[in-house]
């Protein structure tokens, strides 16, 4: 049975590094990715992402309890983007399944 198993999945994105990083560290732009509302989501986004978590705005460095987001300037690409998060791999019968549905859905 292999334990601690890591997931990273990495995409690069038509936008400058700095302005990705802002999505990241501004509540209200963390809050667009959710993509809806409820009544404790500041609370979760304020939990997540800034009480829970250790950013490094000099590295572009997000961590988590869930694992780490890294942005990145594209080698070579202008105003492009390279953004990676890793996190633990999924377990049980729903495997990579669950961790891919729950991107996708926001």
């Amino acid at each position: 049975m292999i334990e601690n198993r890591r997931v990273t999945i990495e995409v690069t994105v038509a936008v400058p590094a700095d302005t990705v990083w802002r999505a990241l560290r501004e509540p209200a732009e963390v809050a667009r990715w959710f993509g809806w509302e409820y009544d404790g989501l500041t609370e979760e986004i304020d939990q997540i992402f800034f009480t829970e978590a250790t950013a490094s705005d000099a590295d572009r460095r997000l961590e988590t309890g869930d694992g780490t987001f890294e942005v990145e300037e594209a080698p070579g690409a202008g105003d492009r983007t390279v953004v990676r998060v890793t996190r633990a791999a999924p377990t049980g019968a729903a495997g990579s399944d669950a961790m891919y549905r729950a991107i996708d859905e926001g």
